[in-house]
């Protein structure tokens, strides 16, 4: 399926978000799911940046739930 033009995908630091994914169906939107407790602002857009292209990749293929550690 992948995302499409215009998706949603919800980004968040809240592991409720990742349960939610799971127990949903195919249609509510993917999850990307930033478990890395509390982070500075800079190290996590850091590794935002370094994880981009491996996160962009899970999303076109179709992943539901992305976690980032």
């Amino acid at each position: 399926m992948g995302i499409k033009r215009g998706g949603v995908v919800i980004v968040t630091k809240d592991g409720d978000f990742a349960i939610w994914r799971i127990a949903s169906s195919a249609r509510t939107p993917p999850v990307v799911w930033l478990g890395m407790g509390n982070t500075r602002r800079s190290k996590l857009l850091e590794r935002m940046e370094f994880l981009l292209p491996r996160v962009a990749a899970g999303l076109e293929s179709g992943e539901a739930l992305i976690e980032i550690r």
